[in-house]
């Protein structure tokens, strides 16, 4: 008797298994119930920047949420743009928009297709593409006046030098006061030292893409009497539009900038 119920209970098992294997897997039963005809297109969450240089020289990308098996197309209106679809990433657009001497606004586009073939309301980004005239390295080295207004205020001249790196200029310190918010250091009594960080000298690292000017955080040197250990920062625009190339920038003392000043200088 006992032999006949374990051989029931094995019959049962093996039919039992016989049925969940002919069943397919939930993952597998769901692909082929999706259906890409019910779907109903719609673009979310499109992002990129809105505001930029209108340099021609350097793409930005744009990108929307990605829905599997979908497609996307991107479009311009307002200002000419080159726009491709990244490698691998059919939701994402790297647009290069085109060089404009003057302020531009302009609109970019995407819409969805389905796998279905179905398509989508278009969305829309506005954007502001700012005037810029392109410029060299060389085109900033040289003498340039102006202003410096907050913890400094006086007319300013600065001869500008090309720095070690290819994408940036040197205001050198004079006898050891630094190009800007000299005034303090001056107040102060002292004077940056040799072989000390930067010894004074101001670095401004220039996008020659974007039309930025970024001083960046770094050791700008040590003064006596004291000694004291100082830090420079800070960044702004240029432009090369206009009668004359122009800079507007902030000069930091330190990363919290404790002590600043404002520079708007024009190339003389």
């Amino acid at each position: 008797m006992k032999n006949k119920i374990l051989a029931s209970i094995s019959f049962l098992v093996v039919i039992a298994f016989m049925f969940s294997a002919c069943e397919k897997p939930p993952i597998e039963k769901a692909n082929e119930d999706y259906n890409f005809d019910n779907i109903v297109p719609k673009i979310f969450n499109f992002t990129g920047p809105t505001t930029l240089s209108a340099s021609g020289l350097g793409y930005v990308e744009y990108s929307c949420l990605y829905r599997g098996g979908s497609t996307y197309s991107f479009t311009a209106e307002g200002h000419a743009a080159t726009i491709t679809i990244k490698e691998g990433c059919p939701n994402v657009a790297k647009v290069t928009w085109d060089q404009s001497d003057v302020d531009v606004t302009a609109k970019l586009f995407v819409v969805e297709t389905t796998a279905g073939g179905k398509t989508s309301a278009p969305d829309t980004l506005e954007i502001t593409l700012n005037k810029f005239c392109p410029m060299t390295i060389a085109d900033f080295v040289g003498t340039w006046t102006g202003q410096e207004t907050g913890d400094c205020s006086n007319a300013i001249t600065v001869t500008f030098e090309a720095g070690t790196e290819a994408n940036t200029i040197v205001a050198r310190a004079t006898s050891g006061i630094p190009a800007f918010l000299g005034c303090i250091f001056t107040g102060w009594g002292e004077v940056f030292q040799p072989g000390f960080g930067n010894e004074g000298d101001i670095i401004l690292t220039i996008g020659l893409t974007d039309g930025t000017v970024t001083i960046n955080l770094e050791y700008w040197g040590q003064t006596l009497p004291g000694p004291w250990d100082y830090q420079q920062n800070g960044g702004g625009t240029w432009s090369g539009c206009g009668a004359a190339p122009t800079m507007s920038f902030d000069m930091l003392m330190d990363a919290s900038g404790w002590k600043s000043s404002h520079l708007e200088l024009t190339k003389q």
